[in-house]
């Protein structure tokens, strides 16, 4: 090293920018994450589910489908509805999805003379973007939660309704998955794993 006064300067100077730089960052406990997505509900009171696709999902869908950076189209259709859901494409800029919709809603409501007669007004949904993504682990042995043999298995089980509680009450989808002796089959909690004991 010939000059190791300029090589220890610029290293203090790379971890000064580096924790400037994570102080000013900004966090969330609960990120907001961008679904580029939309809805457009077309409610036509008195038809069949085959006649809401046939005179509203599908004439709909060939309008929707000359739209700018959309990956793919997803009809629902019951009776006396459609439910018309436009995925954007990924490389579609966050900043961007404002102006996607604007031309959504646009295009939607220049395009109402596809529609029967008789159909109500559509509805454009929009603000599906921002989701707030919760993750929530939980591990238990399956043959000690699902028996109840012993208080290690209550806790657990308990800890699975509360889980199932949460997701119920914030209305998220709650998953529990139950993998049989994932420590091992001599691995006890309390006992002689830590892992055990603590997940």
């Amino acid at each position: 090293m010939d000059r190791p006064t300029a090589f220890w300067s610029f290293m203090v100077m790379i971890i000064l920018a580096g924790a400037l730089a994570f102080s000013s960052m900004p966090k969330l406990e609960d990120p907001a994450v961008a679904v580029k997505q939309a809805m457009v509900i077309i409610p036509y009171q008195g038809a069949t589910a085959h006649e809401v696709e046939l005179k509203v999902a599908q004439p709909m869908e060939d309008v929707l489908r000359t739209l700018p950076q959309v990956r793919k189209l997803k009809s629902e259709c019951q009776s006396g509805m459609a439910m018309i859901t436009i995925e954007y494409a990924l490389e579609a800029k966050g900043e961007d999805l404002e102006q996607y919709f604007d031309l959504l809603r646009r295009k939607v409501n220049d395009n109402k003379s596809v529609l029967p007669q008789d159909c109500l007004d559509p509805i454009v949904m929009d603000d599906m973007m921002d989701v707030y993504g919760t993750l929530l682990k939980l591990t238990t042995d399956f043959e000690i939660s699902l028996k109840f043999i012993a208080t290690y298995g209550k806790s657990k089980y308990a800890a699975e309704q509360l889980v199932f509680e949460y997701g119920k009450k914030r209305d998220i989808e709650t998953y529990v998955y139950r993998f049989p002796n994932i420590f091992g089959k001599w691995c006890k909690p309390n006992y002689n794993s830590a892992v055990a004991t603590f997940c």
